[in-house]
């Protein structure tokens, strides 16, 4: 994996650092704010293993950074739950199918 700060760039209208980063199966690239609180503002992923080399990008905004409430991090499952076995996928995401391995 290689890195590189490629400089000054604007992401949804705010000055930031853009840098880049290379690997063999992907490339990716952040932009980080060059306000007072560094925070990410857009990220690319280019995935070269798949055909075409698809990007997805994001765009971060109205960040309120400080504390969170552990609550929301906590999980009560109703009593009406019931616990699901896991179901194996392979590195894209997709649903392996009964017999299909």
């Amino acid at each position: 994996t290689s890195g590189r700060l490629v400089g000054d760039a604007f992401a949804g209208g705010v000055e930031c650092d853009q840098l880049a980063f290379r690997s063999d199966d992907v490339d990716w690239q952040i932009w980080i704010s060059k306000g007072a609180e560094k925070l990410p503002v857009k990220y690319v992923i280019t995935t070269k293993w798949v055909t075409g080399a698809p990007q997805y990008s994001l765009r971060f905004s109205n960040w309120k950074a400080g504390g969170v409430d552990a609550k929301l991090f906590s999980f009560k499952a109703p009593a009406n739950a019931k616990k699901l076995e896991r179901i194996d996928s392979d590195e894209v995401g997709e649903l392996m199918l009964e017999g299909s391995k």
